[in-house]
């Protein structure tokens, strides 16, 4: 029985092991990556090139241009051309791309229970609220916790989304997920949407925009800025990042009516939400209040600490109460934060090399400690088992 036992649990080790996790490219449209209608992009990347099965999502980076914002308000979708075997960006719309535009792409390999594909078709549009499609799966099915990211991506149908969408849980019994736009409008039959829910290899979090980290500039109707802040250790001073943002709709909250985008601010060192809008109306003057974003953040060990130039280290790790830190320069202190990026205790290093840290009372996850020492910030992941 020890034996079977045994078996049994380097069994599990191996098939958790053996999860793919998501990787992110990015891709910006050039000049050689349109084709001849200006109106899609070539992604020309090995990840990608010849794998149709691939799940994959897609992120607005925000542009700027000799110092001034550039909106991009266009429905992207993306589309596999099986005559080139290359995976393409498009706006829904026919209106051009930007040159010079640029997305983080999620890519996940086929078959990992976390990522799936959804068609609205007969089955999925409810008759009576043809402005939803109703996500059957059993991944998330009546799982209110369940995270996702999503991209509307066309197939052989080439099916036309032009609509704003988001996510929305119904809290009946059973719940499920909802792909939910505008009432009185109309979910295209066969439109397809890509989903990456409760991702591994990312640390994802939910972010209220609210009146405390909300922010604008307004030069005119066509040259602005509407934004939330985003705070988070494995965010903040990281332009390096690999972030995604998807709006979650909760029932005490609005529809978010358009796309967005993610921007690094190099003079706050903090990433923003922002709303892409063609020009502003009266009532577009704030970025939105009370709204759910969930933040997805790619674990790349590299954005935490270049091990080329880390002075920090943490062992054992993880470890179930204290972790021992070792520092190459005086460590005047540390700050501790959850997975949300709450910051839980600051403790003092007193300027010396080596501390301890204490995390007993806290339940098993992930944490980040940021080390400030002399000079230098930086940033590690613990692991409490």
């Amino acid at each position: 029985m020890k034996t079977k036992i045994t078996f049994l649990f380097f069994y599990l080790v191996i098939q958790y092991s053996a999860k793919s996790q998501v990787e992110v490219i990015e891709h910006c449209v050039t000049q050689s990556s349109l084709l001849s209608s200006g109106t899609v992009s070539v992604i020309d990347d090995s990840v990608l090139n010849g794998n149709s099965n691939r799940t994959v999502v897609l992120q607005k980076i925000r542009l700027e241009e000799n110092g001034d914002e550039v909106n991009n308000p266009g429905n992207i979708s993306l589309d596999y051309d099986s005559a080139l075997g290359r995976w393409v960006i498009l706006d829904e719309d026919g209106s051009q791309l930007v040159s010079g535009a640029c997305y983080n792409l999620a890519i996940v390999g086929e078959g990992e229970d976390f990522a799936f594909d959804v068609k609205c078709d007969a089955g999925s549009i409810d008759p009576s609220f043809t402005n939803t499609c109703i996500i059957d799966n059993p991944e998330i099915n009546d799982d209110f916790g369940a995270r996702c990211m999503y991209s509307s991506v066309r197939d052989s149908d080439n099916i036309i989304n032009d609509l704003d969408y988001d996510l929305y849980y119904n809290y009946a019994s059973p719940g499920s997920w909802i792909l939910w736009t505008l009432i009185g409008q109309l979910f295209p039959v066969d439109a397809r949407f890509n989903l990456i829910c409760n991702p591994v290899g990312m640390t994802y979090f939910e972010h209220l925009s609210d009146f405390g980290n909300i922010d604008r500039i307004i030069v005119s109707v066509q040259l602005f800025s509407l934004w939330t802040v985003l705070t988070h250790p494995l965010l903040d001073n990281n332009p390096g990042a690999k972030i995604f943002v998807s709006h979650r709709r909760e029932p005490s909250t609005d529809f978010f009516a358009d796309s967005h985008s993610v921007k690094y601010n190099t003079l706050t060192g903090k990433w923003q939400i922002h709303w892409e809008l063609e020009t502003l109306t009266s009532g577009d003057l704030t970025f939105p209040t009370n709204r759910f974003w969930d933040v997805f953040i790619l674990d790349n060990p590299l954005n935490i600490n270049d091990r080329n130039t880390s002075i920090v280290k943490a062992h054992p790790n993880p470890t179930k109460d204290v972790f021992h830190i070792e520092c190459q320069k005086q460590i005047s202190e540390v700050i501790l934060y959850n997975n949300l990026g709450q910051q839980l205790e600051t403790i003092n290093g007193n300027d010396t090399q080596q501390l301890e840290i204490n995390i007993s009372k806290y339940a098993q996850g992930t944490y980040f400690a940021k080390v400030i020492a002399e000079d230098q910030v930086e940033t590690i992941q613990l692991i409490k088992n």
